[in-house]
């Protein structure tokens, strides 16, 4: 499962808030995780009305974040709407500079920021990746022109998108 230092890190990051705070507030809303899968994605909240999406690739160890948005929400629901493309930041956190992609959004100390334009399509309920995944030297781009080529951050994409559907089922089952 994810690890919850992870997670209190991260939201600290974008929310903010006191470690103190954090850690008394972050709820895991839903998983995807199963023993045995190589990745997991899960709806946290910091309990200050903030929600996120934070995606683990158990292979490497790699995780990132998404804000959850307006734009997502649209991609959560693809069951009844589909957006193409997906638009949305990847917060890689604890990242080593030096490695391909460096060049891509910002970064706040060890955090990588990514903006992230992805085209997929949905084939009998499953996410189809289209790649190459792009993105962009800057963090508000008016184009993304950029091709998003560490295998890490790919990967950590196609959790994030694939794993969305079986997320949806378990947001839903728990709501009934």
């Amino acid at each position: 499962m994810l690890k919850k230092l992870f997670l209190i890190l991260a939201l600290i990051m974008l929310t903010a808030t006191s470690v103190e705070a954090a850690d008394s507030n972050v709820e895991v809303l839903a998983t995807t995780y199963t023993e045995g899968d190589n990745g997991e994605l899960a709806m946290v909240t910091d309990g200050n009305g903030h929600i996120f999406f934070a995606v683990q690739d158990v292979n490497t160890g790699t995780m990132a974040l998404t804000e959850f948005s307006a734009n997502l929400l649209t991609f959560y629901n693809f069951y009844e709407i589909e957006k193409k493309p997906l638009i949305f930041y990847l917060l890689v956190m604890e990242q080593e500079r030096g490695q391909i992609d460096d060049d891509l959004g910002d970064w706040k100390d060890d955090t990588h920021i990514i903006p992230i334009y992805a085209n997929y399509t949905v084939e009998n309920d499953a996410v189809i990746c289209e790649k190459p995944f792009y993105s962009a030297t800057e963090l508000d781009p008016s184009h993304y022109h950029a091709t998003v080529k560490n295998p890490k951050h790919e990967r950590l994409i196609e959790i994030f998108m694939t794993h969305m559907p079986r997320l949806n089922e378990i947001m839903a089952s728990k709501s009934k």
